[in-house]
């Protein structure tokens, strides 16, 4: 049923609403704020929303990986903004809250999430779509606030592959239930399902990505902070009865991309998550914590080198980025035998293959796993390639600099042409069945393949057979899977490419 909510208007003294000139709405610690304003927009939009129906129209699209200056006018909140008419209160916990595939407008969102933002453990041998058989379903059966999550995520993709506004106001309500009631249970965090509350938030962040609105970078980095601050309470509370999970360890990536974006550190409360890790996962697991500590420093390094009120010495940043990609190499050469991949050669005609050979990985997470060590390693050589050329301008190259740019150049294609050859395992390709099949990995890659297949588009000095495939796959993804960040970003890797033509040709008529 629908109800009315008013705000009790808790006493609180927020000093963060105080610097910001905004009322207090009365949220009692940092989780909470994390939401706040993401919560106001989303309600505007949902209320204004109901006055317009028809065919989409054109959709501002904004960039989750780059900086965006911030207007007064999106500074500014709306007054008089209440809640009526969007808390949904959820049934009986006694009752499943569904018994069968859904049918009807509201779930159509499920079925589209299931048969393109999934696995193939959410389907039969045939390849019929069957969300049963998913780890997720279990969870949406017993929690409201995922299945809202879950399908506002869907019919945002729906909406978006139709061109339907209808399915994208209903996919915004949605939206707003979930995230009000995540809110609502953020005080009572000691009877709460913090890992259910936890995939609640991954979703509300995947439905920014999916519906890229003008408000998706600041819903989306609200959403990842949100979740990113889960992360030390579910270890405080399982602590030394269940390892960190493997969802876990994927939204630090996430938290590395949005730190990068707008060149912060690791917050202190996940930089300790981080440092506790190995003891805290599971023993195959354990390479990942290895690659988290070296992201963690580099994300830091990015910070540090970011910052207009203090002089940076770039001899000192490629210096560390030397350090940190020495790291990584040996974090390659190191992996267990049952963490390499194999590379074999495929015949049959598909957008997914790249230059006729695919990846063979022993199962879908520890292919995510490679593509957040490539992205990383990229990120690492374009540190040191960036910072050299400062040096190379100020006449302070060195010849080991020289060497040293070269072999970043050569790593850097390599990695890139690695990440287009694992796509087609990221997929329902025919060459990777079983692989699919394994329950080792919930969500798909259509949205976990956007920022790696960005980041080699994008990478300095990689081929245009490298760049040219990375950014078709990202445009396939966005219009058949709905993405609209997907299409965004295929837009940014074409500008940085430019950019980098430019910049390559600029460098070429120096030395003449």
């Amino acid at each position: 049923m629908l109800t009315d909510v008013k705000c009790d208007q808790i006493k609180t003294g927020c000093s963060q609403c105080l610097r910001a000139d905004k009322a207090c709405p009365g949220y009692r610690d940092l989780t909470k704020l994390l939401f706040r304003d993401e919560n106001e927009t989303v309600l505007r939009k949902v209320n204004s929303s109901k006055d317009h129906t028809g065919v989409q129209g054109t959709r501002k699209v904004v960039n989750l990986l780059t900086p965006r200056t911030t207007s007064p006018e999106n500074k500014s909140t709306t007054s008089g903004v209440t809640w009526k008419s969007l808390i949904l209160r959820s049934a009986a916990n006694s009752q499943p809250l569904y018994k069968q595939v859904f049918t009807g407008i509201e779930d159509e969102g499920i079925n589209f999430f299931f048969a393109n933002y999934i696995t193939a453990s959410s389907r039969t041998k045939t390849w019929k779509i069957n969300p049963s058989q998913s780890p997720l379903w279990e969870s949406m059966r017993n929690n409201l606030i995922l299945c809202n999550a879950v399908s506002a995520v869907g019919l945002a993709g729906l909406s978006n592959v139709r061109k339907s506004q209808t399915h994208m106001i209903v996919a915004r309500k949605k939206y707003a239930v979930a995230l009000h009631e995540v809110i609502s249970i953020l005080d009572t965090t000691d009877s709460v399902d913090l890992n259910t509350t936890f995939k609640a938030v991954t979703m509300l962040a995947a439905f920014e990505i999916v519906s890229g609105t003008s408000e998706a970078a600041d819903g989306w980095g609200a959403h990842i902070g949100g979740a990113a601050s889960l992360l030390p309470m579910i270890n405080a509370r399982y602590s030394g009865i269940r390892a960190v999970t493997r969802i876990q360890t994927q939204m630090f990536f996430s938290v590395m991309i949005k730190c990068i974006t707008k060149a912060e550190r690791v917050p202190q409360s996940l930089e300790r998550w981080c440092a506790d890790i190995r003891k805290l996962i599971h023993l195959d697991d354990a390479p990942v914590a290895d690659l988290i500590s070296i992201a963690v420093r580099l994300v830091n390094l990015h910070a540090s080198t970011q910052k207009t009120d203090s002089f940076i010495d770039s001899s000192d940043v490629a210096e560390e980025a030397s350090r940190l990609e020495i790291e990584l190499g040996h974090w390659e050469n190191s992996l267990p035998i049952n963490w390499r991949f194999s590379v074999i050669p495929w015949s049959q005609d598909s957008e997914d293959i790249y230059n006729g050979h695919i990846h063979v990985y022993q199962d879908l997470w520890t292919a995510r796993v490679w593509n957040n060590y490539r992205q990383t390693r990229i990120r690492v050589n374009e540190m040191f390639l960036v910072h050299a050329d400062s040096l190379r301008k100020l006449g302070k190259c060195s010849n080991e600099d020289r060497v040293q740019r070269g072999r970043c150049l050569a790593t850097i294609s390599r990695i890139a042409e690695d990440t287009c050859a694992s796509v087609s395992c990221q997929f329902h390709h025919d060459a990777n069945k079983k692989l699919l099949e394994q329950r080792a990995s919930q969500a798909s890659g259509a949205y976990l393949i956007l920022c790696p297949l960005v980041v080699a588009a994008s990478a300095i000095g990689v081929s245009k057979a490298i760049h040219d495939f990375a950014a078709r796959r990202l445009e396939t993804i966005g219009k058949t899977k709905g993405i609209q960040q997907a299409l965004y970003m295929a837009e940014r890797a074409r500008i940085n490419r430019a950019r980098w033509e430019t910049a390559r040709l600029r460098r070429v008529q120096e030395q003449k």
